[in-house]
């Protein structure tokens, strides 16, 4: 009984000086996830494109990935391929988030660091977009394939590795990485 309650009271400083996380790291966290996904789907589909059997397959594929990257609002969007699903677009929450947090008070190392990190992200981003729009408009399954290629390359780059141990300039996955476990509420013995 005596141990128990001295355990308490070591651990009562540390509980209290824990708190929720930031605002801004939960909705960091949160959109990064989303991001993960979106581009792991627009991933897949590139790369079902660079098989495609026809052209007309290749096409529809990379429309796929360029709804994804774009979203609804994206000036090639095509909602042929959408359907009724919601498509908000990987380019425009990326920049809609780099806006909300600029407007964070944060630590400049974590500004640095997110500032970095989204320049990359974004650039990876519009040059597969770029690319998955050359393979949608070619007539060439081979050319098309090529583009797609670099395409899925790109999102892996916008990704990130899966594993930390490699040098890398930054993707989403070295961001969650590093802000997941921040995000999380601390939890009681």
């Amino acid at each position: 009984m005596r141990y128990t309650l001295l355990t308490a009271l070591l651990l009562l400083p540390l509980e209290a000086g824990a708190s929720a996380p930031p605002d801004w790291q939960a909705q960091l966290v949160t959109e990064l996830v989303w991001m993960e996904r979106a581009l792991l789907e627009a991933s897949y589909f590139s790369a079902l494109a660079v098989m495609a059997p026809t052209v007309v397959d290749q096409r529809i594929l990379a429309q796929r990935v360029v709804n994804i990257l774009e979203g609804r609002g994206g000036p090639h969007f095509d909602p042929r391929l959408a359907g009724e699903e919601e498509l908000p677009g990987v380019l425009p929450r990326l920049q809609a988030l780099a806006l909300a947090l600029a407007e964070e008070d944060l630590p400049p190392p974590e500004r640095e660091t997110l500032r970095f990190t989204f320049a990359n992200v974004n650039a990876f981003l519009t040059l597969a977009r770029e690319l998955a729009l050359r393979g949608a408009s070619t007539h060439h399954l081979l050319r098309g394939a090529i583009s797609l290629r670099q395409a899925y390359a790109c999102l892996l780059a916008a990704l990130g590795p899966e594993d930390e141990e490699f040098a890398y300039l930054g993707g989403i996955r070295s961001l969650l990485a590093r802000y997941r476990p921040l995000a999380e509420p601390p939890t009681s013995p």
